[in-house]
């Protein structure tokens, strides 16, 4: 990854293009991996994500607190967004900052009738107008609800991107045990209410349904869960999205055992703390006397 010098910083990684993910990154996220597979870990979590990310992007993890005001304001016009998880920055490097989704899907490469895997459906995370604004009509009235938690996550990202001017979702799509990997982009850009249509489905949830006039006009965008207000957004796999697989040798799979033995760990490594008070052993409960 190319470097810009900076008077006031030292040489710092020039970040790539929208969805133009060079080979050396793809490269480095691939070795992350591999890495886990050596290490006998049967499967990708999050957390292994954002640090295998920022590992290839050579940036930090970054912080989802976006403050320290009061999401529960009912309010909802005040911006008072704070010191929820609100999970929008998990990586930051040079000042673009990434919120990273992972998905499993068997098989991603021949998802359906022979062609790759073209819509995901991805978690926005927990918005409840109940909670945020009063608002607890619920399913009652899909138009308002919806678009109050619609407008709870755009409120989310207005306040990351006016700190940071290039936030990005990545998605990766993942069959771990196959080796098969979709990875791709977007940017992250706030949805106007408008062009959502919200009406109940026979889940009795809420679907965000498309209604402008581009190209998307009719497609499902979003779903809300009247269970646990989660907010879901429906994302479609950009034709250009980048396909790479993995090898790891079976035969070369570590475990934790494998690991401390080739260290040399010896039970001495684990000392218990002197200050730590003596526990008394519980005496068991006398035995009942049996009766003839």
């Amino acid at each position: 990854m190319a470097s810009i010098r900076r008077r006031d910083q030292a040489d710092q990684p020039r970040i790539h293009p929208l969805n133009d993910i060079p080979e050396s990154v793809i490269e480095a996220l691939g070795k992350g991996i591999v890495a886990l597979k050596l290490r006998g870990r049967r499967e990708l979590e999050s957390s292994d994500l954002e640090r295998i990310w920022a590992q290839a992007v050579q940036g930090n993890l970054g912080s989802s607190n976006l403050g320290s005001s009061n999401l529960g304001s009912s309010n909802l016009g005040s911006s008072n967004l704070g010191s929820s998880n609100l999970g929008l920055t998990d990586v930051a490097a040079n000042g673009t900052n990434w919120s990273l989704k992972t998905i499993k899907k068997k098989n991603p490469f021949r998802a359906k009738e022979n062609t790759t895997i073209r819509l995901i459906v991805l978690i926005v995370g927990r918005c409840s107008p109940e909670y945020s604004t009063g608002n607890d009509k619920g399913v009652k009235d899909p138009q308002a609800t919806g678009t109050d938690a619609l407008r709870i996550y755009n409120q989310r990202i207005a306040q990351l991107l006016q700190k940071n001017g290039d936030c990005r979702a990545l998605c990766l799509i993942r069959d771990y045990e196959r080796g098969e990997f979709i990875i791709f982009e977007e940017r992250l850009v706030e949805t106007p209410t408008a062009l959502i249509q919200w009406s109940l489905n026979k889940n009795n949830n809420l679907v965000g349904t498309n209604v402008g006039t581009n190209t998307q006009t009719g497609k499902v965008e979003f779903t809300w869960q009247r269970h646990g207000s989660q907010l879901t957004q429906h994302v479609l796999v950009p034709t250009d999205a980048v396909r790479f697989t993995i090898k790891a040798p079976d035969d070369k799979i570590e475990s934790d055992e494998d690991i401390l033995a080739r260290a040399g760990y010896t039970p001495g490594w684990i000392g218990l703390n002197p200050e730590t008070p003596t526990r008394t052993r519980k005496k068991a409960p006398a035995k009942s006397p049996k009766l003839l």
